[in-house]
């Protein structure tokens, strides 16, 4: 299949490309996609969403770093958090440092809703820079921040992924936050 024609294929499909992009699509919304009804889906500023998500994954895995560094670039400024933080970790293999900035923008914000994408970012690319990030989000004033860190943290920990750089420091941080948190997960 030629470039043009997966392009179109994949601007023009109504389904979604994967479960996370879904989630973020809602997430974004503020809304679950099951409480909307179907006529509030079509909205131009969803449907634009979607194709920006689709966007994003079609870049990644259709060009060669330096083409997908320039493409996916703009995403990074943008006003978007889910966009930018869908970017940086699409970026993270071939630019971690520019990826990461991004993502450190994002945990800086004073709102969750910036925060949240970047928690996910981090915890989806669960390398040690990463997590030293992601780490420093554990005490945010947000539950709803503190609660997607934490459920990373589990995670790394019960698949045994945690990197030795961070071994000490990591178990130290969750055993806090586990003992301060009145969360069962």
């Amino acid at each position: 299949m030629g470039l043009a024609t997966f392009f179109q294929r994949v601007f023009q499909s109504n389904e979604m490309v994967d479960p996370m992009v879904d989630l973020q699509y809602q997430t974004m919304v503020g809304v679950a996609q099951r409480q909307l009804p179907p006529e509030e889906l079509m909205r131009p500023e969803l449907i634009a969403a979607r194709t920006n998500f689709r966007k994003i994954e079609a870049i990644e895995t259709a060009f060669d770093d330096r083409m997908s560094e320039r493409l996916l670039t703009p995403f990074l400024t943008g006003n978007d958090p889910w966009l930018c933080a869908r970017a940086a970790k699409a970026l993270y293999a071939s630019k971690p440092a520019i990826a990461l900035q991004a993502l450190k923008r994002l945990v800086r914000q004073k709102s969750s809703l910036y925060q949240l994408p970047a928690v996910w970012a981090l915890g989806e690319l669960s390398t040690a820079r990463s997590l030293e990030i992601l780490m420093s989000v554990a005490w945010s004033p947000h539950p709803e921040v503190q609660q997607v860190v934490l459920r990373y943290m589990i995670k790394l920990e019960s698949k045994k992924q945690i990197p030795t750089a961070l071994g000490v420091s990591f178990e130290k941080l969750l055993k806090d936050v586990r003992a301060k948190s009145d969360w069962i997960l």
